[in-house]
Parts: structure tokens; C-alpha cells; sequence
């Protein structure tokens, strides 16, 4: 067991190695993780979880994908090798993007409403429309956490110095 796969259990690598997972997870968790090795190891055939949710040590949410692969003992027992990789990171920027594609949305609404008032020639529900495409747009460049995405993607991401996003 590696330091990263340890510390999911909010453990060291000594302190797993050797135990079974029903000593280190929950017991549904660990049934769950069990019948999947089972199912892997009656099969022959590797698995990929591509989302499996847990909690880290410290009790919060975590996304890890998850590839399990069959191997033979020397004695002739069925193994299963797993190996995890914690993708959580990866899963937030995707909500985050589905929230900002949703807010993209609800603007690009408004603005449809906006040009249909304008071609109607109903200047009161244009002034409307504007005023509610501008409320959708600054909401929605709120809604861009540039400091939570430079945190969620090491730095990678940010602002200049006049605020434009870059």
C-alpha cells in the first residue's frame, strides 16, 4: 500500500498493510468493496469503476477511480490487485462547469427574450430584458470562482491584473 491509498484510510502504510478492509471501513462499504472482488475474481476480467464515492479520513466526500484486476496467488488462490486514483478534483471542476453551462444558459435565455421584444417593437420589454441579460451576466461571472479554480487546478488558472480571467 502506497502513502496516497494509506492516507485514504487516515492511515499509514503500516498500518493497513496486512488488515482486511472490513478492520478499516464501514461495513457496508466494505461488503460493497468484498462483493466486488469477488465479482472480479470469478470472472477473470479486470473492472473499472470510473466514479467510486467514499469519504477521505477526514469525513468529506471523495471521487477515486477505481481499476481492479485478477491474479493468482502462488498458492492458487484467486487475488484481486486494486488500484485507486483519486480523480475528486476532477469531479468538482466538472460540476462547477455544469453550474457555469447552466448560468450560460439561463443568459442565453434572456437574451433570446430580449431580441424577440426588440423585433416586436415592445420597448418596455426590451428595457426589461436588458436589464435581466445584464442580472444573468453579472451572476454568472460571480459565479466563476477564479480563487477556487486556481485552487482546484494548482494554480493553472487566474486573473490579470485589470480582472479578466486568464
Amino acid at each position: 500500500m502506497n502513502e496516497p491509498g494509506a492516507a485514504s484510510y487516515g492511515r499509514t502504510p503500516a498500518e493497513v498493510e496486512g488488515r482486511h478492509e472490513a478492520e478499516l471501513l464501514d461495513d457496508d462499504t466494505a461488503a460493497r468493496f468484498n462483493a466486488e472482488d469477488r465479482r472480479v475474481i470469478e470472472s477473470g476480467e479486470p473492472v473499472e469503476i470510473t466514479a467510486q464515492r467514499t469519504a477521505d479520513a477526514g469525513g468529506e466526500e471523495a471521487v477515486e477511480r477505481v481499476r481492479k484486476v485478477p491474479f493468482d496467488l502462488v498458492a492458487g488462490e484467486g487475488a484481486v490487485l486494486g488500484v485507486a486514483t483519486d480523480v475528486t478534483t476532477e469531479h468538482r471542476i466538472a460540476d462547477r462547469c455544469t453550474d457555469l453551462h447552466d448560468a450560460l444558459d439561463a443568459a442565453e435565455a434572456a437574451l433570446d427574450e430580449t431580441t424577440a421584444a426588440h423585433e416586436r417593437g415592445d420597448g418596455e420589454d426590451v428595457a426589461a430584458g436588458h436589464e435581466q441579460l445584464a442580472e444573468r451576466l453579472a451572476a454568472l461571472r460571480d459565479a466563476v470562482p477564479t480563487d477556487e479554480l486556481d485552487r482546484l487546478l494548482g494554480g493553472a488558472h487566474g486573473q490579470s491584473g485589470d480582472g479578466t480571467v486568464r
